[in-house]
Order: structure tokens, then sequence, then C-alpha cells
């Protein structure tokens, strides 16, 4: 009698237990100071960063050298190219280039990232686009220079962080939640505010997370 009742108003018992959690996960972020679309969007911005570790690892494994850092890269594919020095990082010199840097100059191996692995269809995009943007309009990108991204922690290891820029503070808590132990100055993601209103390209010193203020979110690998 009970299934029937609810047939006829619309709704099967499996339709309305999940009703009832889908209430219940709004309600949980609703006391949280979240909302769902927050959590949405911090899950989206990790799994972009993710993607660009598996673009990393895939490229990789066919040419047997980095995205980027590629030094025959011109050998491995078609279209409009530049080599990287084949140093094994993925770096951008003292006078050119960072990892939100679109200038196409040998130097910047962070842009050449992104001419490597479209070229290698592993990415979306134009080729001769030297830029990644992520769900919310930021930069999305990779380097190993130290010096070109806000300062990481001990516990990051790795020699590569990828780095997504523009991130609200309440999203950018939720992401290092996602991936990691939810505080910006420890772990292996950590940030950084942009008090200069662009993406961090130096070493500044990572910051707690604020409601109030935007984020360079980075993660190691």
């Amino acid at each position: 009698m009970q299934l029937n009742y609810l047939r006829q108003n619309g709704l099967t018992l499996i339709e309305l237990v999940f009703s009832l959690l889908f209430l219940g996960l709004i309600v949980l972020a609703a006391l949280e100071g979240y909302t769902v679309l927050d959590r949405v969007d911090a899950k989206k911005l990790v799994s972009e960063m993710e993607e660009v570790k598996t673009m990393f690892h895939a490229y990789r494994s066919t040419y047997k050298a980095i995205p980027g850092d590629d030094a025959l890269a011109s050998e491995h594919l078609t279209g409009p190219i530049a080599n990287g020095n084949g140093d094994n990082r993925i770096i951008n010199n003292v006078s050119v280039g960072s990892w939100d840097d679109n200038r196409a100059d040998p130097g910047n191996e962070s842009g050449l990232f992104w001419n490597h692995v479209r070229l290698a269809k592993l990415a979306e995009g134009n080729p001769s686009d030297l830029r990644a943007f992520n769900a919310l309009g930021g930069i999305l990108g990779v380097s190993a220079s130290r010096s070109r991204l806000p300062a990481r922690p001990a516990e990051a290891i790795g020699l590569h962080a990828v780095c997504s820029s523009g991130i609200p503070g309440r999203t950018a808590r939720l992401m290092d939640q996602e991936a990691d132990d939810g505080g910006a100055t420890h772990g292996r993601v950590w940030a950084a505010d942009e008090t200069s209103g662009r993406p961090v390209t130096s070493a500044d010193a990572p910051s707690q997370y604020k409601d109030t203020l935007f984020y360079t979110v980075c993660m190691a690998f």
C-alpha cells in the first residue's frame, strides 16, 4: 500500500530516499557555511589539477620526456612548436616566463607545457596559446621553478607543482580539504593570497584561508 501511494503521488521509494539525502546535504552545507555550488567548484578545480598531473605522466610515458621540457618535441610532434632544454624539469628563466605566462619563448617551459600536451592530443585548446584557465577563469599552470611559486611547505614533496589562481577563500579551503589536510600553510596542497590582484608568481609565504580574499592554490607532485 505504501509503495502504491508513493507512485500515485509521482515518487518511488528510491526517489524519496535520494530526495531526502540531497536535502540533508543542502542542510549540512548550510550549517557549515558552504553552498552546494562551493563544493562543486572545489571538486572541479581539484579535478583539473589532477588532470594536469595525468597529462604530465602520459606524455612522459609516451615520449620519454617531460612536456614543456622536451628537447626533442619538434621530432615527436607536428605543429607550431618549440623545444625545451631537456633537463627533466619544467623551469622558467629568470628573465622570462612563469607558470601563468603566455610568452612564446624557449625559456618559458610552463607555457611550452601546454604547447606540447595540446599537440600530443592530451589536452584541448590551441597549441599556440601557452596558457590554460581553470573553471573559475583563473590561470592553471605547472612549474618546478620554486622562486616563481608560493613558497612550498616542507611536507609538499615532489619536484613539480600545479597551481590554480583566482580562487575565493571559501572555495580554496574546500579544495584543500578535498585533496589534502585543509591547511593552506602545510601539506601537499598550499596557497598564498593574491594581494596584488593577480596570480602569485613569486615565493610569497603561504597564508591561511580567509573568505574575503582570493588565492593561488598549488599541489605538489
